[in-house]
């Protein structure tokens, strides 16, 4: 895991960018990200496998890409 404090430079401990890969049995790998600066998308999460991308961009929608 790796992180920083690159968009609030106000004294604060809590990283506002955060970068963790785990890798699990079976050649299996996750990638989590959190960037808090990014104005381009607003929040959303992203599953990518070898078949197809799952994105949701909200509580409501879903987005699955093959």
């Amino acid at each position: 895991m790796s992180g920083g404090t690159y968009r609030y430079k106000d004294g604060r401990e809590v990283y506002d960018h955060v970068y963790a890969t785990f890798n699990y049995p079976g050649d299996r790998t996750a990638t989590f990200t959190s960037i808090q600066s990014n104005a381009f998308d607003d929040y959303y999460e992203m599953y990518m496998g070898n078949e197809g991308n799952s994105n949701h961009d909200t509580r409501v929608d879903a987005y699955l890409f093959t």
